[in-house]
């Protein structure tokens, strides 16, 4: 049966991967790990842990380190890095590691078995644009004020196309203060995710292949500009304000 289990390992996909000396270089400045088609809770404890290892040993090299995690509730269904999230949550300040967790609501986060030191240590918070129906959740999970998170579900907290901004609530240990951002204008080609922005994308890396850099400049400027006439194609379509008649005695 030890056999047969050893055998299992060696030829799953899991076990192929961990089974290989590492690719990646330990010293680099960034490192991306991408979790894709986990399919049972053993093979994310396997693929965890040599991620939360790699963490510890890049924490002993610097001083101060950010482990950040995309779209977490997707994770926090799997216990066994629920549980490492929560170690690092809890005990990772003490080796310089900060913790980020970028997520698209707090019920999956406060369903898992590692919530309470999740929350309890991480004590500041960025809220953006959320859904009407997302506000009970903000209330009930993190205890927001309902007038001040109602914000967030309004139409007027949606990012500003015309001032190229986004807005926050930001929640800094209890103290709520509301925010902007302003990307540059190649940062935010960079993150473009609608099917027009990324056309351009792809469009500006073909003429470019060579140069990343002039193919960024080129979509970025391209970019603007369909914001540009899209701002004038609205505000045309804005009624003319009435004029203002003054009768004099």
């Amino acid at each position: 049966q030890v056999k047969l289990r050893l055998r299992y390992w060696i030829n799953s996909r899991v076990g192929k991967a961990i089974s290989r000396p590492s690719t990646f270089r330990s010293d680099a400045q960034l490192l991306v790990f991408a979790l894709r088609n986990i399919s049972s809770d053993e093979d994310a404890a396997l693929l965890s842990l040599g991620i939360y290892s790699a963490a510890l040993r890049r924490s002993l090299a610097s001083p101060v380190s950010i482990f950040f995690i995309d779209e977490s509730p997707i994770l926090f269904q799997y216990n066994s890095i629920a549980e490492l999230i929560g170690r690092l949550c809890a005990n990772g300040a003490k080796a310089g590691i900060r913790v980020i967790l970028s997520a698209q609501d707090p019920d999956t986060i406060s369903k898992s078995p590692s919530a309470a030191k999740i929350f309890q240590n991480i004590t500041t918070r960025l809220v953006g644009r959320i859904q009407p129906t997302a506000v009970d959740s903000f209330v009930n999970i993190l205890k927001y004020p309902s007038d001040i998170i109602n914000k967030n579900a309004t139409e007027g907290f949606f990012p500003k196309q015309e001032g190229m901004y986004s807005q926050w609530l930001l929640d800094d240990n209890g103290i709520y203060t509301y925010c902007r951002f302003y990307p540059g204008s190649a940062l935010l080609t960079a993150v473009a995710n609608n099917p027009e922005e990324s056309a351009i994308r792809q469009t500006a890396m073909r003429l470019h292949p060579k140069d990343k850099i002039m193919a960024m400049h080129y979509a970025s400027k391209k970019m603007a500009e369909m914001r540009n006439s899209e701002v004038q194609v609205v505000n045309s379509k804005l009624p003319e304000p009435r004029a203002k008649v003054r009768i004099h005695n």
